[in-house]
């Protein structure tokens, strides 16, 4: 009996050994994360703790992942804002090197460098001489009139100036007089509403709570001035006024004279201001007029009429090059960094609920399915990095590049190429140019170039398929921008 009681105690010992033993392994697995398939769990499943100690640290990884996006993205966005400042600031330049001056040959030339035809029937200098003499005449009518004549008289001791001073002196005291009528609030009030009289507002309607409040103000009225009734305070107002309206009748005469002369010293120098402005006028009228039409003009036709200009020739190379800029910024933001953004504030939402759920007392000795488990924590910031680096190469590429001239309209290549130097590692496909120059045909004898199918490294390491069409596009951009990195600039 004793030999049986050993012999049963030696086999619960060794089953019990033998648990920690596989308990011990499977936390250790966990705690390695052996990234089996795409999940980290490898035992079937999962305690709710374990898994809340896992997410939280892909949660950490997303959420500064998605940080470092969202700088990228606002950094950006800011690169193109400046851009489109240096554009209109570029355009305006070019503008300026083509009509520097309101002269017949200047303007002679801007129809073939630009196309912009209305200067040839509308011409600038002939408008400019006709206004120049209508100012001109203006001011030869306006310096004879009888009142700039006058126009010593309105200055400072001048006869009408120290006529309207000896008159304001007079009325000074009885305006004042008058003022302290004016600004008691409750008098004016009671006399708009010709309390006392027959035509009284609310006469005879003693329902009225207004009535006994108007009552009540006469009283203060009256007292305030002095006087025994409301009446008499009115009738003193009425007095004033009317005296002193009649000694403004007798100002206002003067008062119109001056403004009459004034007036006309005003218009004369509003007149040879204008002379003295006028060319400076029309020529940024001009300028605008030329701007407004280069903007939606075609940089390649530009460019072309300007090749005996090799000056303007640059200047529109450099205008057109911003302009590429500022559109490559916004695509590598709303095409590049928004998606992503959206991406991995999603999966972090998602995850944070988990977090949340399992995080509770209840839920923490739960057995999840591992693959539940590792569909949840599957991380995306590698792959979404990696991608994401490539869109920060490419802005700084294209921010930091300066030769525009070396860009030649006859060679079939988008900036992008020029910008990156050809590089094959920011060769992106949802660009609009690439994809633009992708579709505009090309021949299918370059799909048997070996390279389409062959492994490449992109970036860090990690060897990517080349696809048929990315490899064509990039076949027929490196014949057709050879030249450029071959000394061939025209």
């Amino acid at each position: 009996m004793g030999f049986i009681i050993i012999f049963l105690l030696i086999a619960v010992i060794g089953i019990f050994v033998e648990y920690l033993r596989s308990s011990a392994r499977d936390d250790r697995r966990n705690l390695e994360g052996t990234n089996r398939g795409n999940g980290f769990f490898s035992s079937r499943y999962v305690r709710g703790s374990e898994f809340v100690r896992r997410a939280r640290s892909v949660e950490t990884e997303i959420a500064e992942l998605l940080n470092s996006l969202k700088r990228e993205y606002n950094a950006t966005i800011e690169t193109k804002r400046k851009l489109n400042s240096d554009i209109q600031l570029t355009l305006s330049n070019l503008v300026n090197s083509y009509l520097p001056s309101l002269d017949p040959d200047v303007i002679a030339r801007i129809n073939p460098l630009t196309g912009y035809s209305r200067f040839d029937f509308e011409n600038p200098i002939a408008s400019l001489e006709q206004t120049r003499r209508n100012l001109e005449y203006e001011l030869q009518m306006l310096e004879n009139s009888e009142l700039y004549q006058r126009r010593r008289e309105v200055e400072p001791g001048g006869q009408l100036k120290s006529q309207l001073a000896e008159h304001n002196k007079i009325i000074s005291p009885l305006q004042r007089a008058v003022n302290l009528y004016e600004t008691d609030q409750r008098f004016m009030t009671l006399h708009r509403s010709n309390y006392g009289t027959s035509r009284y507002t609310y006469a005879g309607q003693w329902w009225n709570i207004t009535y006994y409040q108007h009552w009540f103000w006469a009283i203060l009225t009256a007292r305030k001035f002095n006087q025994k009734s409301f009446m008499d305070v009115a009738n003193q107002y009425s007095s004033l006024r009317s005296r002193l309206d009649e000694m403004n009748s007798v100002a206002e005469p003067i008062k119109t004279q001056i403004r009459a002369i004034e007036d006309n010293v005003r218009q004369r120098e509003r007149v040879i201001r204008e002379l003295n402005t006028l060319e400076e006028v029309y020529l940024h009228r001009c300028r605008q007029a030329l701007k407004d039409h280069l903007q939606y003009i075609d940089r390649s036709e530009l460019c072309r009429r300007a090749q005996a200009e090799p000056e303007i020739s640059n200047m529109i190379k450099c205008l057109h090059g911003v302009e590429k800029k500022a559109e490559y910024m916004d695509e590598i933001a709303q095409k590049g960094f928004q998606p992503r953004i959206s991406q991995l504030e999603t999966k972090l939402q998602k995850l944070r609920k988990k977090i949340t759920k399992y995080s509770r007392t209840k839920n923490q000795d739960v057995n999840i399915p591992a693959s539940d488990a590792n569909m949840w924590i599957k991380n995306p910031a590698q792959r979404i990095r990696e991608n994401s680096m490539r869109y920060t190469q490419a802005r700084e590429s294209i921010v930091n590049f300066r030769d525009y001239e070396l860009y030649d309209y006859n060679q079939n290549v988008p900036w992008w190429t020029v910008m990156t130097h050809d590089d094959p590692n920011l060769d992106l496909d949802d660009i609009s140019d690439l994809e633009s120059f992708e579709e505009s045909g090309i021949p299918d004898d370059y799909t048997s170039d070996p390279e389409f199918f062959q492994e490449r490294t992109i970036t860090d390491g990690i060897p990517r398929r080349r696809s048929r069409r990315r490899s064509r596009r990039i076949i027929r951009r490196r014949e057709s921008s050879r030249s450029i990195y071959e000394g061939d600039i025209s």
